[in-house]
């Protein structure tokens, strides 16, 4: 229950995946400019300043990017300060919709499968992001956001058989299990006549492409969202 409410809340909010994804390349930027504590920074808090490093949060992330967003340091980079008024704003990106970034769900067990439909969908990335540079400006970005890791309720026996550390799979971390009346212990995707043994093999594919509203247009002209 615990996965399927961060489910829900945080992979399938619409709304919210579009700020991450903007926030997510807003801190690799700021990282690479020295403009928010470094991971050997923040270990450093860790150990010798625990007091500081609990300031470390989403306030002390908004304040940096509000500094930046107002001094003009982001002034050189045209994405970066627009993808920072859409962050400090709410100003929501575009989405861009087309066959290759269509939700799907897939089987745990095939990543052939997979392996096809996540260079379909590099391949469309590659061939927006050659449009947007032949044709467009430096206000017309995207962002692009391909899942790195399978979302799965419960991992699949096959998977689970592949990766186990344990000779017992009961003892394994990953997999839910459940107490039946009488007393024994099993694995939920064991469970005859379940959702979830049904969807045990099973994985959520959410692709993500946004982008300004200038790029949507010249994409629209393109033919690249209908």
């Amino acid at each position: 229950m615990a996965r399927f409410a961060w489910y829900s809340q945080v992979v399938r909010s619409a709304r919210g995946a579009r700020f991450d994804a903007i926030a997510e390349e807003l801190t690799f930027y700021m990282l690479e400019k020295g403009k928010i504590y470094s991971y050997s920074q923040l270990m450093d808090m860790v150990a010798n300043d625990p007091d500081k490093f609990y300031t470390f949060n989403d306030q002390y992330f908004m304040n940096q990017v509000h500094h930046y967003y107002t001094s003009g340091a982001f002034d050189r980079n045209p994405r970066i300060k627009d993808l920072a008024n859409c962050l400090l704003f709410g100003h929501a990106p575009r989405t861009v919709k087309c066959e290759e970034f269509k939700q799907r769900i897939l089987s745990q067990d095939e990543d052939h499968v997979f392996d096809k439909i996540i260079k379909k969908a590099e391949d469309k990335i590659k061939e927006i992001k050659d449009i947007l540079k032949k044709k467009g400006t430096e206000k017309d970005w995207i962002v692009e956001d391909l899942p790195k890791k399978h979302i799965v309720f419960v991992k699949s026996r096959r998977k689970l058989v592949k990766s186990k550390t344990n000779e017992n799979l009961l003892l394994e971390r990953d997999p839910a299990k459940i107490l039946m009346e009488n007393g024994e212990v099993k694995l939920l995707g064991d469970v005859e006549n379940s959702i979830i043994s049904d969807l045990q093999t099973k994985f959520n594919f959410v692709p993500n492409v946004y982008c300004s509203d200038s790029a949507y247009e010249l994409l629209k002209q393109e033919g690249i969202i209908n």
